[in-house]
């Protein structure tokens, strides 16, 4: 099953089972926003990936036994690349702290995620060999760690917005090839909390 088919497939099992899990106290937030993909933050080359990511993510309330953990909510989420370049799902856990009378809230998240992008380089002499080179990501790893950090403000009881900042690569430990160039995501999203 492709990515985009896993990424549907999940987000009409999540959507079926919100309002269910939403009453039960077990679904904190829903998320959806659109971030910049694999943009250059380090002023080098440009990446030969570019376009638009949609994402989606719902977090879970923080169990009792991560409060020696300082109660990270663990999440699932997905993003999809609209110009066919890499999409990504996975899950980790997000950590929150609130500033400003509880106004403005800063975020880190760290987890794992699996792509449909490129591993490495074809052989030489495979016809696709240059093509790649030159307009794929070489991620070396079917999977990847994910660190995010983002700052949001609370829009009312419910709603907030958030800036986010996300970065996917396998830190030269998953996998087995020499490739570890990573993706690095910037956008905006917007999430609706369940409760008080």
């Amino acid at each position: 099953m492709s990515i985009v088919k896993s990424l549907i497939t999940s987000l009409v099992i999540t959507g079926v089972c919100l309002a269910d899990s939403a009453s039960a106290g077990v679904v904190s937030e829903i998320r959806g926003g659109v971030a910049a993909h694999s943009i250059d933050i380090n002023g080098g080359d440009p990446s030969p990936e570019n376009g638009v990511n949609l994402s989606g993510e719902v977090l879970f309330k923080s169990p009792k036994i991560f409060r020696y953990l300082l109660s990270p909510r663990p999440y699932v989420h997905g993003s999809l690349n609209l110009e066919g370049d890499t999409s990504f799902y996975g899950g980790g856990l997000a950590w929150e702290h609130h500033v400003f009378h509880d106004r403005i809230v800063g975020e880190f998240d760290f987890g794992i995620d699996r792509h449909d992008g490129i591993l490495d380089l074809p052989p030489v002499g495979d016809p696709l060999r240059e093509t790649i080179r030159t307009e794929r990501v070489l991620l070396g790893s079917r999977y990847l760690f994910r660190v995010g950090v983002g700052v949001g403000v609370k829009l009312d009881k419910h709603w907030r917005a958030q800036v986010f900042y996300e970065h996917l690569s396998n830190g030269d430990i998953l996998g087995s090839s020499n490739r570890n160039q990573g993706l690095d995501n910037v956008g905006v999203r917007l999430g609706y909390r369940f409760g008080d």
